[in-house]
């Protein structure tokens, strides 16, 4: 069992179970608040969660929505993530390709679902938004099953700085494995 972070602001906890050449395969949670999001029972392929981690982690200086540190969690989550997946009957939406792209803008930048792996898959919606005014970063992820939308505030980078610690982990693990 591996992990990086402190559970009780932001950790990343993952088991390499096996290797099937190219994919590494075991199971991941993120814990917010001290308490797991997602469900560490699920068997994930973790190198495919370490590289979508990789290209979020490309969009780090782009994570930001002016006046979001005004905004309820409702209303941020609504518009960067709920928005582009269900209208008011929670039918699926998109209109057109430039509907299309806008979407797989946001996803790129602030969501973290693909990160989560199979331990989120249907089960999580995530975002994460820097507020360099406030000088934090903020999650908001919902829990499809419950309803429940929870939100938690970290120091400025925070989850960055986790998530870099994880992917150095991570290669070294697997390099003692080739």
């Amino acid at each position: 069992m591996s992990l990086v972070g402190h559970k009780q602001v932001v950790a990343i906890e993952w088991n390499l179970d096996s290797y099937y050449k190219p994919y590494y395969y075991g199971h991941l949670c993120v814990w917010i608040n001290g308490k797991p999001v997602g469900s560490f029972k699920e068997i994930s392929t973790i190198s495919i969660s370490a590289s979508y981690l990789r290209d979020f982690l490309g969009y780090s200086n782009s994570r930001f929505y002016a006046g979001s540190e005004r905004m309820s969690r409702d209303e941020l989550f609504n518009l960067l993530y709920w928005r582009f997946i269900c209208d008011d009957n929670e039918d699926i939406i998109f209109e057109g390709s430039d509907s299309y792209l806008y979407m797989h803008k946001f996803r790129d930048v602030f969501w973290l679902d693909d990160i989560g792996e199979y331990s989120f898959r249907d089960k999580i919606g995530m975002v994460l938004i820097d507020e360099p005014v406030l000088k934090r970063q903020r999650l908001i992820w919902k829990e499809f099953v419950s309803g429940v939308l929870n939100e938690f505030f970290m120091p400025k980078k925070y989850f960055d700085i986790v998530a870099k610690e994880f992917l150095n982990e991570f290669n070294n693990q697997i390099a003692k494995v080739k």
